[in-house]
């Protein structure tokens, strides 16, 4: 953060978290990658921008996005990585740079490519639904060189720009596949891509005419009805797919995607269930055309379940009539309190309760998954837009959080304070504000850091003098004991000698001398008795 006159200067250093760049050196004859070049320069110039020389440090723009730090923050679930300013810059700075331009771009494309294929289809009649002779025209589209001058004619001005719309946008979108399939080699063979190529061929194949009276008529063979049925609803399931992208929306897309994968998981048991009343309906009641085979039979249980049951039809049908009649009303009744029991009730309530419970796990999570799908919005927009990649690539950022632009004053006047791109910009009262308060917050961590010092020194004084102490103790108690050892071998010494005394003078009296002392010693001890 710096100060540039009157306004302050945020900047943002990307280099370590964008790293696709670096340098061609040549060692002996090879062109190796490195961080910086013999000159010591790096990927980036002085202005943040790529220089011309850098190069991807792989050809594989797939490795690229898989490699990239944001991707692997993302599959690490790394909130705190995630969530960081720095990080949230950078996004910021892929979106605003080049991800929103290509993704609204081609959303629009897509968008009007899907509008008027569904309002051509819209504007035509289905082969069965026009009256030609004694039958319809199904009858005569099976026959790719049939032709019906006589049919009615449904060709006009908007017919035709709508297929000539489709036709144009559907071959482009095929060829930009094709590029993407040489580019990505297998890497590109997803669902998603999959499902867009099986989406603009079927589109090209309905435009296309195929027979004479397809080109008189513009109806389409039965074939080609069947796959522009199939093809619109993928494209609409496409257009939910592309709009899972933004996190705006992506998150309740997400939420659906995780209750169906619960469901196929539960799907085998539901199935069971299903399978057994459908048999059991079958059985008791194959007399009536909605149970007359299991596959009608299966089809009916899956109705009754979300609640269609027709109790008074299939109870209390008319007796006289053999469709409506029920024969096994024995074992109908408990049979049908126990489908109403076990599928209307448990088991609807247990598919809703998993549906609560992951909507739940996302809920928790709809922050990290928010901040998931950005990244993989703005990596997805660079790895298809390679070459683009190193005019768009920014390696710093500088803000000025406090200056007001002409577009600020303009929103002011409205009571308009968000910003579009950086919500979180405070405008130069705030940001002074803000100041004054970190400096009161510093002012007030330098006193604590005083206070601290202080009681450090004085703890120190304190620890000098108790060292002192007991160094003067040690030097006491070392005098007392020499003091006591002298003694002590002083003792010693005056006892031995007193021994040495004794023994030298019992040796010098004579033995008689000796017996006469004892009898003399004891006839005083007798004495002594006596007068006792």
């Amino acid at each position: 953060m710096e100060n540039e006159g009157a306004y302050l200067t945020m900047i943002y250093d990307f280099e370590f978290i964008d790293d696709t760049y670096m340098m061609p050196v040549e060692e002996d004859g090879k062109t190796v990658l490195k961080a910086l070049d013999q000159c010591g320069n790096g990927p980036y110039d002085e202005n943040g921008r790529v220089r011309p020389e850098a190069v991807p440090y792989n050809k594989n723009h797939d490795r690229i996005y898989y490699e990239h730090p944001l991707k692997m923050m993302a599959d690490s679930e790394r909130m705190s990585l995630l969530s960081h300013k720095l990080v949230k810059e950078l996004l910021k700075l892929k979106w605003n740079n080049l991800g929103k331009y290509v993704y609204y771009s081609a959303s629009f494309v897509y968008l009007v490519f899907l509008l008027c294929f569904t309002t051509f289809l819209a504007m035509i009649p289905a082969p069965f639904n026009v009256r030609y002779g004694n039958g319809t025209m199904m009858d005569l589209m099976d026959d790719a060189n049939a032709t019906c001058s006589s049919a009615q004619d449904f060709h006009n001005a908007y017919i035709n720009l709508f297929k000539t719309i489709v036709m144009c946008l559907a071959g482009a979108q095929i060829v930009k596949e094709i590029y993407q399939f040489y580019t990505r080699r297998w890497a590109y063979l997803s669902l998603e891509n999959l499902l867009e190529i099986f989406i603009y061929t079927a589109a090209i194949m309905t435009m296309y005419d195929f027979s004479p009276c397809s080109e008189h008529s513009a109806i389409r063979l039965n074939w080609q009805w069947m796959l522009a049925t199939l093809g619109t609803f993928l494209a609409w399931i496409n257009l939910l797919l592309l709009i899972r992208k933004l996190p705006r929306f992506g998150i309740f897309v997400l939420m659906f995607v995780d209750v169906f994968k619960t469901f196929t998981r539960f799907a085998l048991i539901f199935f069971l269930f299903i399978t057994a009343f459908s048999i059991t309906f079958f059985l008791m009641m194959q007399n009536r055309p909605e149970f007359s085979t299991i596959p009608m039979s299966i089809v009916k249980t899956l109705v009754m379940t979300i609640g269609e049951m027709e109790y008074n039809g299939i109870f209390h049908g008319t007796v006289d009539v053999h469709e409506e009649s029920l024969f096994s009303k024995a074992i109908a009744f408990p049979v049908f309190f126990l489908f109403c029991v076990l599928m209307t009730i448990l088991l609807m309530n247990l598919l809703v309760g998993l549906a609560v419970d992951d909507i739940k796990s996302v809920q928790e999570k709809a922050e990290l998954k928010r901040l998931s799908m950005q990244v993989d919005l703005v990596l997805q927009v660079e790895r298809s837009m390679s070459f683009w990649r190193k005019k768009f690539t920014r390696s710093r950022l500088s803000f000025y959080p406090n200056r007001i632009t002409k577009w600020k004053r303009f929103r002011r006047l409205f009571g308009a304070n968000q910003l579009d791109d950086y919500s979180d910009v405070y405008d130069q009262q705030a940001a002074e504000e803000e100041s004054s308060g970190l400096k009161r917050e510093l002012g007030m961590q330098r006193e604590l850091i005083n206070h601290l010092q202080t009681n450090v020194d004085y703890l120190y004084e304190k620890q000098v003098k108790f060292q002192d102490m007991l160094e003067s103790i040690m030097e006491k108690l070392e005098t007392i004991s020499s003091d006591s050892r002298k003694m002590l071998a002083n003792s010693s010494s005056a006892e031995a000698a007193q021994k040495l005394e004794k023994s030298s003078s019992a040796e010098a009296v004579p033995p008689a001398s000796r017996d006469a002392t004892h009898l003399l010693t004891t006839d005083q001890d007798f004495k002594m008795a006596d007068d006792d």
